[in-house]
């Protein structure tokens, strides 16, 4: 059995735990938080201020955003065990004051308030030794059946296109309710196209499942759409991606 500690208590840190709740190949042994307090819990473990660390874990998972985490490795000391962090456009290296250092990055979104089968989910891991290979696949294997190897650079790039698709497209449904208020209706009332729009995406791949005025290039759908829109900002993101698109398709 392998044993870890977390710290960092976010939205990573709590579905890791509850993961890994009463599991037979991992034991959370420490759950260390920025305000240390044997009286404040999670998921059933006390939050312990990272001066109380336990050095007999296998591994330690930094799960913090990602400017802490230089600040929380280098507080970490006198342990032998391997030490990751779970951010994707993050560098190994910011690790570099431990010799046994890695990545263990789920591709996902994660809230606090949703919990989610990581079964599914892409696991992308690093390590500086080779020996510390098997332990890491086997914390990965523990959690999802899609394990894969990346370097630094190169999961920087993938978390780039993850940034396209999931928090740009999550904030562009946040404007098309926008829009959908001005008008008294429910944004809900966009959810079967956008089902339909993913499903269609995964199933002919993107390029393929693009519609709308600007793949066919109706220029006055276009100008009638940027005169409805009062808000510049809008505006702005409306004109960059018809010009997108279009530049897209152009041939």
């Amino acid at each position: 059995m392998l044993s870890v500690v977390i710290i960092g208590t976010g939205n990573v840190a709590q579905q890791l735990l509850r993961s890994w709740k009463n599991h037979e190949e991992v034991r959370v042994i420490g759950v260390v938080g920025r305000t240390g307090n044997k009286k404040h819990r999670l998921a059933g473990h006390s939050i312990l201020p990272i001066e109380t660390i336990k050095p007999q874990a296998d591994i330690y998972i930094i799960a913090v955003n990602d400017s802490s985490i230089q600040t929380v490795s280098q507080q970490i000391n006198h342990v032998d065990g391997l030490i990751v962090h779970t951010a994707g456009s993050i560098a190994i290296d910011v690790l570099k004051s431990h010799e046994r250092r890695g990545v263990f990055y789920p591709l996902q979104t994660f809230n606090s308030n949703r919990e989610i089968d990581l079964s599914q989910v892409p696991f992308f891991l690093e390590v500086n030794y080779e020996k510390d290979q098997k332990t890491l696949t086997r914390l990965a294997a523990s959690l999802s059946e899609d394990i894969n190897w990346l370097s630094s650079t190169k999961r920087k790039r993938l978390h780039l296109a993850a940034v396209f698709l999931n928090n740009f497209t999550n904030h562009l449904l946040y404007h098309s309710g926008k829009l959908c208020k001005e008008l008294d209706q429910d944004v809900e009332v966009l959810y079967p196209l956008l089902n339909e729009t993913l499903n269609k995406a995964m199933a002919l791949g993107a390029y393929e499942a693009q519609t709308g005025p600007a793949r066919r290039g109706d220029s006055e759908v276009i100008r009638e759409h940027l005169e409805l829109l009062n808000d510049p900002l809008q505006k702005q993101i409306y004109q960059i991606l018809s010009d997108s698109i279009q530049s897209t398709y152009e041939n």
